[in-house]
């Protein structure tokens, strides 16, 4: 049989009392508090910063919005405008054969651009 060990004994070493002054806590507690007014710094240039992103993003919403009402202005400008011309064309006595290519063309001109921006459902 083997020989039992024992176990090692720990000696615990004395607790060092330690006198806390007021000085000593008000020094601490001036510390955490220099820390948080940091910390609130901080915080509220972030929430600047997020404001001012918040508020570009807005801007830029709004000029994309208008933008896109410009541009439907513009297109039913120019489908109007292809239409008098092929109303002009199909009223007219004679129609050159140029003519009535460059009016044939203008149609898919515009469809093809119409088609840049797929229309909002």
């Amino acid at each position: 049989m083997a020989a039992s060990k024992k176990a090692p004994v720990i000696k615990k070493k004395p607790v060092k009392k330690i006198r806390i002054t007021n000085e000593h806590l008000h020094e601490h507690l001036l510390f955490l508090i220099e820390q948080n007014t940091e910390i609130l710094k901080q915080l509220s240039f972030i929430k600047k910063q997020n404001t001012k992103i918040m508020g570009a993003q807005s801007d830029a919403a709004q000029k994309l919005t208008d933008f896109t009402t410009q541009l439907g202005k513009a297109k039913t400008e120019i489908l109007t405008k292809i239409q008098e011309l092929q109303d002009a064309a199909a009223n007219a006595d004679n129609v050159s054969p140029e003519l009535q290519t460059a009016i044939d063309n203008l149609t898919p001109a515009v469809q093809a651009l119409d088609d840049i921006v797929p229309d909002v459902v």
